[in-house]
């Protein structure tokens, strides 16, 4: 694997996953909003150039283990819903530690399950999926490497001297995303 897509596998992967004690009810939600940040932004690098709809619904047709059949419904009840309106939409149930019942529809109503800590397994085999993809398609490598140079961003450290006292620092995101005229 060269360097610019083992970077980019990386990127898509780091911090994803953590220790959840059964009562830690709230920090599971967040780490849903991640996790379904993560996805979009390996859909957005996999079908570089289409609707963001659609690019996620490209991305669980080639690359999800479990197929693409509740693409939009994660689209619109899992993604959409827990990051605009922080609660899942109908038709969509959230929980962790729950492995036995994730992707089976629950009563009432034949709710999909999702379970965090296996869709956090869903997600990493999705991203081996379009690594993969990656390393065999050169132009679908060039589009997805573009994409991540142009939308990189990172953390970098920042000093500065104040007016006055002891000199202060500050951790400082920075994009390469630059705005054309």
């Amino acid at each position: 694997m060269d360097e610019q897509v083992a970077d980019l596998k990386a990127a898509l992967l780091v911090g994803l996953r953590v220790a959840l004690q059964p009562d830690q009810g709230y920090q599971a939600f967040e780490r849903h909003q991640l996790l379904a940040i993560r996805f979009h932004r390996a859909a957005r690098t996999n079908a570089t150039g289409v609707s963001e709809r659609r690019g996620w619904c490209q991305y669980f047709e080639e690359h999800f283990p479990r197929g693409d059949e509740y693409a939009v419904l994660l689209w619109e009840r899992w993604r959409n819903a827990l990051l605009k309106d922080e609660y899942p939409g109908p038709g969509v149930v959230i929980s962790h530690g729950q492995r036995h019942a994730h992707w089976q529809l629950v009563d009432p109503g034949a709710q999909l399950y999702v379970d965090l800590e296996s869709m956090w397994t869903d997600y990493a085999q999705s991203v081996d999926s379009l690594i993969e993809l990656l390393e065999r398609d050169p132009e679908r490598r060039k589009a997805a490497i573009k994409y991540r140079v142009d939308h990189h961003w990172e953390v970098q450290g920042y000093a500065f001297a104040p007016t006055h006292g002891p000199v202060a620092s500050a951790s400082v995101s920075s994009s390469s995303t630059r705005l054309s005229s």
